[in-house]
């Protein structure tokens, strides 16, 4: 991108701003975690879901009638 093409850009933005920006910054919307850094946070990675669906035959523990 050159410079000038930013310049038109911002230009354009100033004009019609990006809603969808704004709106994400007002309401304190943030970018979904990728899944490493779900798992870093203590989510099942792929192989701990997949022996917990084996154990359990596919259901949840504590959820619905037993």
């Amino acid at each position: 991108m050159t410079l000038s093409q930013v310049h038109e850009l911002f230009d354009y933005w100033r004009e019609y701003p990006p809603l969808h920006e704004m709106a994400k910054s007002y309401f304190g919307i943030k970018k979904p975690l990728t899944m490493q850094e779900e798992i870093a946070q203590g989510a099942m990675g792929p192989a701990e879901f997949a022996e917990y669906y084996k154990r359990t035959g596919g259901r949840l523990e504590g959820v619905g009638p037993t």
